[in-house]
């Protein structure tokens, strides 16, 4: 059972020609395609053609996994739909949001960090990291990118205790990335009236080169971060998104060695650790 905000529908044909409806949802964390192939139901079949974007639909069916080249991905085959009367813009609290993201901040220690982290956010524009999506297809509404931050650090903060002892880890450092490593968005993206639009800047630049400017800059003032942590750092941000194809500035290091023959570590100043990229 899926409920969300048609988008997008149209009819395309799959690689045997056969003809399908296709609806695009998008239920506030992102967007799945359900599909209705035409000769099932016929009564169905035109019930979802007279569907309206914008109109708020439960939708019951059979989840499949398509693949194909680039990535994997799940789609609905369409069983049943109605329309419902739901609000459709959903709206994270700014406040509560500012909880979770200072609770993640007091767990990180390192002095040069926290000035990081202060400069970065005195650079770009306040309201729009509580407002942008974190992106057009997952947790599109006001607050997604905040919401994605703070989810992805309660991940990475619950892998590291659950190693605590057992692998070396530079929290700090891990944290500081994950705070980080979307910034961009606040010139790529808005949200006016319930919708996601791509600004100028968008158009023309990936989000992760655009984060990769701002935390440059702030980096370039910043004597406490060591140089190899700083290049570091700008590496992760750059291959955050793992493939190029995903708009990944750089492929991901995790394996590379620097010219000493040692794996990739951050430098805590007392030594190395490790770190994952």
């Amino acid at each position: 059972v899926l409920k969300g905000e048609v988008t997008h529908q149209e009819k395309v044909s799959d690689k045997n020609g056969r003809r399908y409806i296709s609806v695009t949802i998008n239920d506030g964390s992102g967007i799945i395609y359900a599909n209705l192939f035409s000769g099932r139901q016929a009564k169905l079949y035109d019930e979802i053609k007279s569907i309206k974007n914008k109109s708020r639909c439960r939708i019951v069916g059979k989840v499949r996994e398509v693949k194909n080249v680039d990535e994997g991905f799940n789609s609905i085959d369409i069983t049943k739909i109605e329309i419902i009367q739901e609000p459709t813009v959903r709206q994270a609290d700014k406040k509560e949001q500012a909880k979770k993201l200072n609770s993640i901040l007091t767990q990180i220690e390192n002095i040069g960090y926290k000035k990081l982290i202060k400069d970065v956010m005195s650079d770009i524009d306040i309201n729009q990291f509580y407002i942008v999506p974190a992106s057009e297809r997952h947790y599109v509404y006001q607050g997604g990118l905040v919401d994605h931050i703070v989810r992805t650090a309660k991940i990475a903060s619950a892998i590291i205790d659950t190693y605590d002892g057992k692998l070396n880890l530079d929290k700090d450092f891990m944290l500081t990335a994950i705070l980080l490593f979307r910034v961009g968005k606040t010139k790529t993206l808005s949200f006016e009236n319930g919708t996601t639009k791509v600004t100028e800047d968008g158009e023309l630049f990936e989000d992760s080169l655009v984060t990769l400017d701002i935390v440059k800059k702030c980096l370039d003032t910043n004597d406490e971060i060591s140089d190899y942590n700083k290049k570091l750092l700008l590496h992760v941000i750059a291959a955050s998104k793992n493939k190029s194809v995903y708009g990944a500035v750089t492929i991901p290091k995790t394996n590379w060695k620097n010219a000493n023959g040692t794996s990739i570590t951050t430098d805590n100043g007392t030594g190395t650790t490790n770190v994952a990229t």
